[in-house]
């Protein structure tokens, strides 16, 4: 199972007066270090000699999957046309590596110059090493206005001593023998501004840490890798619960973790333990029994490197059955009641990797119950608190199963799936509030997430005050009525309940649902439907107009470039092309790939993760490599550009010689890392889909894709064993697994290739390439392939010169067409499975 991550707090997350003022802990006693975390008490029995009488209080603190919704409840054994720009450009010293010529090691070739919209972007230098601090840098300061993150430099006044994570934090913790501190949050978490606003400002606080401790900020979207790894100290620590942001972690002075916490509050209040308790009494652990501290760190490191894959057997393998498996283990997650994933009393996460993997079953077998649980889950965040009704974008989740309670921070990666998944679930059914919703994602994105040089940026806060209550995106009858006066404000506010019983906090302010329809709207104002629609718009754009006119903040927006985030949104902004037909979003995905291309990529270290104040920073992690891959390769689908192929060839060529463990068949999440103690050195190989797809199953569905596109069956054979390598392992499956099922569906049921073969310069090409993408066989690789290679292959060029299109399932294919309108008729059905 993967671990869960949830921030800290309470099932009524709008009204966080009432979480401060009802208290968060419940009763803890102990006469070495006292322990809470947001509503739990869980001691660690190592370190930890009394009886801790805490109960947890599922209310205000689920432990909950992110992806699936479902409560964690045991160890995780491993912790996401024709005017085209299709101009070729011969690639500058690439890799001459063929196909069936793979690197084992070594660097990664130069880019390929795609010949698109980079060449306008102004020159940037490139940093091909995670940037840390000197050990030279005076003691008794706050060094994060030298960081590079925003989530950090916004704390760079801090009166804590904040360093990032480097040698020089740990140089300094060794020679004090001090201590350290981490504490990991993000740009968006509503609670990680909390305790800065709150338990960060206490001067004891403050004095404690300083004179104390080494104390070192994290940033959880540019370091995942030591989020990773610390959320997993976490679950052991706090048995088998999963932890979420803020994230508080005691450190030895060596890095390794002796005890994890998320929120805390400065003082203890009655049953409520306050952090400088804590920190008292973790200083007197390490004076008086620091031997009970080292076991007890040393105890969960061991935890933590027996968490890790095991070799699969030899006689395993991808097959029918394996599918079908997993297929049923994520249908089973389904919630009947409401849509989505995971019991339906818990939080919601809207898990786009799940549906994107029902819908390929469905393009695959025609299974329509699949479908059908893709429609109600898509309806229901289109329709319920999810959605931002007013600006557009989704939240993150709802800490309730029916859509009601939502957490209002809205992150790349979740309108990306979900625009990935309306535009093909738009493919699948024809549905025109599908199509609505994939282009309300598309004027968000557009209005507040897209960089004008290219690129998209991470993530939009919940709010402008940590102490707001979250009235940015909640409303009272007499605001909305203000904002849109008349109709507009009386169809908003009958339509999205506001003020409704059931839809009401405690200030009587409500989130924008719509449970009814808009026709029982317009009946009960006793206006037609269409009036009920012009004035449902009208509001909306009044009401957006109100929260962002001048003098009024906006919740801030992080304009980091993540590579992974992007990578998704790259593939979504084409699925709307490839489904609404946007031609804008094609544009800006190849312009914004291009950008990674120019601006974020190192020969030594591959794609940085990281993009902020004009340079690439974190590099050696295996999800950009994979993630920005996959998008190539849909880059190049839609243009032909055979640049995107061989960048993305190249890519992952890099992956299999730098991120490979040969013994497991799978990959590393990142390369090895020297002088910042042990955490970095407990190996992770990641294999579900948590704040993204899971690596190892997109490198798996790359490298099927790389087969498809170039015929070389090395391809074919590694995407098998990385897969055969996942699906081996113990007790895998469930509704965060959807990225491994899609690869493995990949693997079974060959969805097509279609190759269009003939002269660069022939127009009938683009009008192939433009009837063949918009056809529902999820999979298919539309292949634009040069004569010299076709002429060498089993789709060989036309003896006349002209255009040919040849759908081919594995080595089975049809008689070439010559004509446009033959193609989807015939991809639609040919060598298409049966449910």
């Amino acid at each position: 199972m993967p671990l869960s991550y949830l921030d800290c707090g309470t099932s009524r997350p709008f009204i966080i007066q009432q979480r401060i003022q009802r208290g968060l802990h419940p009763p803890v006693r102990s006469n070495i270090l006292l322990r809470s975390f947001c509503s739990t008490a869980i001691l660690s029995s190592l370190l930890l000699l009394s009886a801790c009488n805490g109960q947890k209080d599922t209310t205000d603190s689920p432990s909950t999957d992110q992806t699936t919704g479902t409560t964690t409840t045991e160890a995780p054994t491993y912790p996401s046309p024709t005017d085209a720009p299709t101009t070729p450009v011969e690639a500058l010293d690439l890799t001459k590596a063929t196909p069936s010529a793979l690197v084992d090691a070594g660097t990664l070739p130069p880019v390929a110059e795609t010949g698109g919209t980079s060449e306008s972007l102004p020159p940037t230098a490139i940093t091909a090493t995670i940037a840390t601090p000197s050990a030279t840098l005076p003691p008794g300061a706050n060094l994060l206005d030298q960081a590079r993150s925003p989530e950090l430099r916004r704390v760079a006044t801090s009166g804590i001593h904040w360093m990032e994570w480097g040698p020089a934090a740990f140089e300094r913790a060794k020679a004090g023998d001090r201590p350290i501190l981490v504490f990991i949050g993000s740009n968006w978490c509503e609670y990680c501004h909390l305790m800065d606003a709150t338990t960060f400002t206490n001067e004891e606080v403050v004095k404690l840490l300083n004179d104390n401790f080494v104390s070192i900020r994290v940033d959880r979207d540019e370091r995942p890798d030591l989020d990773e790894r610390f959320q997993s100290a976490y679950y052991h620590f706090n048995q088998n619960q999963g932890g979420g942001w803020p994230l508080t972690v005691f450190c030895l002075p060596d890095g390794r973790p002796f005890d994890a916490l998320t929120f805390v509050h400065a003082k203890t209040e009655g049953d409520r333990i306050g952090l400088i308790d804590l920190l008292k009494q973790s200083l007197t652990v390490l004076r008086e029994r620091r031997s009970d501290a080292e076991a007890l760190a040393a105890g969960v490191m061991e935890k933590m490197k027996t968490g890790i894959p095991t070799a699969p057997p030899s006689d395993a393998s991808v097959n029918a059955d394996v599918l079908k498996s997993l297929t049923k283990s994520i249908s089973d997650k389904f919630d009947e009641k409401n849509g989505g994933f995971g019991p339906p009393d818990q939080a919601h996460f809207p898990n786009g990797t799940a549906l994107l993997f029902l819908l390929q079953m469905n393009s695959d077998t025609g299974n329509q119950e699949l479908l059908a649980h893709v429609n109600k889950s898509l309806l229901a965040y289109f329709k319920g608190g999810l959605r931002d009704n007013v600006h557009g974008g989704y939240y993150r989740y709802t800490a309730d199963g029916e859509y009601a309670q939502p957490r209002f921070e809205k992150m790349l990666f979740v309108q990306a799936e979900l625009l990935s998944a309306f535009s093909q679930a738009y493919a699948a059914t024809n549905r025109s509030l599908f199509k609505e919703a994939g282009q309300g994602i598309l004027r968000f994105m557009r209005d507040t997430l897209e960089d004008p040089e290219g690129g998209f940026y991470a993530s939009m806060d919940s709010d402008t005050d940590p102490k707001s209550g979250n009235t940015y995106h909640t409303w009272t009858p007499d605001e909305v009525r203000k904002a849109a006066e008349g109709r507009p404000g009386d169809v908003f506010v009958r339509y999205f309940h506001i003020g409704a019983e059931g839809n009401v906090d405690a200030d009587g302010r409500s989130v924008p649902r719509a449970l009814g329809s808009l026709k029982e709207t317009a009946d009960a104002l006793n206006i037609n439907y269409s009036d009920a629609q012009d004035a449902l718009d009208t509001a909306r754009k009044k009401l957006g107009e109100a929260r962002t006119a001048k003098g009024v903040d906006i919740p801030h927006v992080d304009k980091t470039i993540l590579t992974p985030w992007n990578a998704l949104m790259i593939t979504a902004y084409i699925d709307s092309y490839r489904y609404l037909g946007d031609t804008e979003a094609r544009d800006f995905a190849l312009k914004s790939a291009d950008f990674i291309l120019k601006n974020m990529v190192s020969e030594q270290e591959g794609i940085a993760h990281s993009f902020i104040l004009g340079k690439a920073s974190v590099f050696g992690l295996l999800d950009p490599q994979v993630q920005m891959a996959n998008a190539l390769l849909d880059c190049f689908e839609v243009t032909g550009n055979q640049a995107y192929l061989e960048n993305a060839l190249s890519i992952m060529q890099f992956a299999e010689g730098r991120f490979l463990d040969e013994k497991l068949g799978l990959y590393r999440d990142r390369l090895p890392d020297t002088g910042t103690g042990p955490m970095l050195e407990v190996p992770r190989y990641p294999l579900y889909d948590v704040m993204s797809p899971s690596p190892n199953a997109t490198a798996a569905v790359v490298w099927y894709r790389l087969y498809q596109a170039t015929g070389d069956e090395k391809a074919l054979e590694i995407s098998r064993r990385i897969a055969t390598a996942a699906t081996s392992q113990p007790g895998m499956g469930g509704a965060a697994a959807g990225t491994l099922a899609r690869a493995v569906a990949l693997l079974i049921n060959g969805p097509p290739k279609i190759n269009l073969v003939g002269k660069e310069d022939d127009q009938t090409i683009d009008s192939m390439r433009e009837a063949a993408l918009p056809v529902y066989r999820l999979g298919k690789m539309v292949n634009t392939v040069p004569l010299d290679q076709a002429k060498k292959s089993d789709t060989p060029p036309d003896d006349k010169g002209d255009a040919l299109a040849y759908i081919c399932v594995g080595s089975n294919c049809a008689p070439p067409v010559k004509k446009s309108d033959e193609i989807a008729p015939l991809a639609k059905s040919f060598g298409k499975t049966s449910d």
